[in-house]
């Protein structure tokens, strides 16, 4: 090769290593993003806005109390089943969701009434 282009060669291969320097100092800025967005994710985990005050709970709705009740019970017989192996807590909410829908009406009553009622005393 000539000299001239080898000084070609030398030009574009620097350009080439300033452009993947810059994209390996932009991939090494990008974990400290995470590591920030990590951060608000845990103040919106905690019970905080972004501004710091509390967030305003919910009130629960009756499929949830119904849960909250039966929980320990659904868990315990899905663990008979599996002869005391340790059972998934999606099984868990599968079987609550299906005993859920399997009640009428009139057995979710209850249920929805009283979350009405807390609902309305946390207003």
């Amino acid at each position: 090769m000539s000299t001239k282009a080898l000084q070609m060669r030398v030009e574009e291969l620097e350009k080439l290593t300033l452009s993947l320097t810059e994209k390996i100092q932009e991939l090494e800025a990008k974990p400290v993003a995470k590591i920030e967005a990590s951060a608000d994710k845990k103040a919106k985990a905690s019970g905080l806005k972004k501004d710091g005050t509390p967030r305003k709970k919910r009130a629960p709705c009756g499929y949830m109390l119904f849960s909250n009740e039966k929980r320990a019970e659904v868990r315990e017989e899905l663990v008979e089943e599996a002869d005391g192996e340790k059972v998934p807590p999606g099984a868990v909410v599968k079987k609550l969701a299906e005993m859920w829908n399997a009640l009428g009406d009139e057995e979710k009553e209850p249920y929805n009434t009283q979350a009405k009622e807390m609902a309305e005393e946390e207003e």
